[in-house]
């Protein structure tokens, strides 16, 4: 029961508009996934991935949320989800294998640098492997050529 209520706080945390500025391009087309790492561009510079965790969403049924940030200060599954920089990637998902594309803005998909949430609406992940201890795929998520994360990645499965 804590997760899922853990997970829906931090969803309506990175989402919510308490004061805090957000954006969204409806029609940012969905890209193709890159080699290499997870890594974009967030708050004007670059971003890489070195850490990241999934847990239950507290959206009900069988969704599950990521969180990926570029500091390996995660403290494990309970790890604040917000980076140490301030920029935080979150995405929640089917609990599926195989590739998901998330095109809109009901997925809840989102890029936060700072106190400034950005709703990335051309996205898709492909879930390769759930284990006991990992969740890997590639994600894509873009909302701009300046604000965006695409790679693969590892997360540590909290569930």
């Amino acid at each position: 029961m804590r997760q899922p209520v853990l997970s829906a706080l931090v969803l309506a945390f990175l989402s919510a508009s308490c004061g805090l500025k957000q954006e969204v391009k409806e029609d940012y087309p969905v890209r193709d996934f890159a080699d290499g790492p997870l890594a974009g561009l967030a708050g004007g510079r670059a971003w890489a991935m070195k850490s990241g965790h999934v847990k239950r969403s507290g959206l009900g049924g069988s969704q599950i949320a990521f969180a990926f940030k570029s500091d390996d200060n995660d403290k494990g599954c309970d790890g604040i989800m917000r980076g140490l920089d301030g920029i935080t990637v979150g995405i929640t998902v089917e609990e599926a294998l195989g590739e998901q594309e998330l095109k809109g803005t009901t997925v809840p998909a989102t890029i936060a640098v700072g106190d400034d949430v950005y709703t990335t609406t051309g996205n898709k992940i492909e879930i390769a492997a759930i284990t006991e201890t990992a969740v890997t795929g590639r994600l894509s998520m873009y909302t701009s050529d300046e604000l965006y994360v695409n790679g693969s990645f590892s997360a540590l499965r909290c569930f």
